[in-house]
């Protein structure tokens, strides 16, 4: 369930702009991909937080509530979340809904490999994750005319054990990708005494090796921890993983205790940096 704190709030942002980024560089014959572990159900009720500021009740009525003139013209998180809420006002989007929201407005094909298990932090992903085209489809679909392409693989194995269910699924896909985003979520990452539904530098570069390609490659990765002395050196160790792997430009973005970091990696000179900034100012 979508979490009503300034994490939620962040993490969908700044995915969501991202996606929207990358979404230029993609069309009929080179797709958009979105890898995503950790990836919670689709569209299931909003859970209350006491880390609510800047994303409470109220604000969500003010979304749901805005005028098409008091929104960005351009496709953007603030609209692609206003409509999930004009869908169903009770129940909140994840991150892979979102993309899927970006890609069917912007007509862009997409194959998306979501990855969670049966018995996780909120029940049994896998059924609605297997359906989110089609959930995607009721609230964002194209307003004239057919949308793209969209294909959904779906791992049941937990992370980072589902890294070997990502690597048999790849190299299946063809034509190659214009672009790639992967999405890390866990509850967040740590230097050391790794647990379940946590990343560590590691799994972390592990992942950043397999999702890269010839082409453009974008990672995002959440993470939160109260324990600020702790928290910079964190990040310290996320972009020392991004740039031992290729990743040759990057973001931090804070607010309170979460983080959401950015890396960008691509084989055109300057392109990685190009693309972070404009990230950047999306969100």
């Amino acid at each position: 369930m979508p979490i009503q704190n300034v994490g939620t709030l962040l993490e969908n942002l700044v995915v969501t702009e991202a996606t929207l980024a990358l979404l230029p560089f993609c069309h009929e014959k080179a797709p958009f991909e979105f890898l995503n572990s950790f990836a919670m159900p689709p569209y299931t009720p909003w859970v209350p937080h006491s880390q609510n500021a800047g994303f409470d009740p109220v604000t969500l009525v003010r979304v749901r509530a805005a005028k098409d003139s008091e929104l960005p013209s351009d496709i953007g998180y603030p609209e692609l979340l206003r409509a999930s809420l004009l869908s169903n006002n009770d129940l909140g989007p994840n991150a892979a809904l979102l993309v899927a929201g970006a890609a069917l407005q912007s007509r862009i094909p997409c194959r998306m490999w979501l990855n969670d298990i049966r018995n996780g932090h909120y029940g049994d992903a896998i059924p609605e994750l297997e359906r989110i085209y089609e959930i995607a489809r009721a609230i964002y679909g194209p307003l004239k005319g057919e949308d793209s392409s969209f294909a959904v693989r779906v791992s049941d194995t937990a992370y980072p054990g589902s890294l070997g269910d990502l690597a048999r699924v790849l190299p299946e896909w063809t034509p190659a990708p214009g672009a790639r985003l992967g999405f890390l979520d866990p509850m967040r990452y740590r230097m050391e005494g790794r647990q379940a539904a946590e990343t560590s530098s590691e799994d972390h570069r592990c992942w950043l090796a397999q999702i890269s390609h010839d082409g453009l490659t974008c990672a995002v990765h959440f993470t939160g921890n109260s324990n600020q002395p702790d928290l910079p050196a964190e990040i310290g160790l996320l972009q020392m993983d991004a740039v031992g792997e290729g990743y040759t430009a990057s973001r931090a973005f804070k607010r309170q205790h979460y983080v959401v970091f950015v890396a960008v990696r691509s084989p055109a000179a300057g392109e990685a940096e190009c693309v972070a900034a404009e990230i950047e100012k999306r969100v």
